[in-house]
């Protein structure tokens, strides 16, 4: 299931409303969607995801593959997934207390997502809990 991709490079001064890829999102308005959005300000860069539903996704739950490196010096680690699957609103939580994600409840397209996370022990794959739409 190929998704298209569509880019626009734009430079905004102050408040601006704009029109994105109308023709595009014409032809596809029967089909989900999932628009997420990438820009710079003088604070870091910043993106928001917006999902479209026009019917039903199913989730098998079996094209996720997790991987977890932890620095027990640091005390921090990465969760590493890997989707084969459009993952919406994925909430990360554990079974262990003092587990900081560096972000969490977010929507992942298909492919592979580093989380960064702080632990004061090792994080398993068995200590965590993963829930999505």
């Amino acid at each position: 299931n190929k998704l298209n991709e569509y880019t626009c490079q734009r430079t905004v001064l102050g408040s601006e409303s704009v029109e994105l890829f109308s023709e595009e999102i014409l032809i596809n308005r029967s089909q989900n969607r999932v628009y997420v959005f990438h820009w710079q300000t003088e604070q870091g860069t910043w993106s928001r995801t917006f999902v479209h539903e026009v019917s039903n996704r199913t989730y098998s739950g079996q094209s996720l593959d997790i991987e977890i490196q932890y620095d027990a010096a640091k005390k921090s680690g990465e969760l590493i997934l890997k989707n084969k699957e459009l993952m919406i609103d994925l909430w990360i939580t554990t079974k262990k207390t003092g587990v900081h994600f560096e972000r969490n409840f977010e929507t992942y397209l298909p492919g592979e997502h580093v989380i960064k996370f702080q632990s004061e022990g090792l994080l398993t794959e068995e200590d965590l809990m993963l829930f999505n739409r």
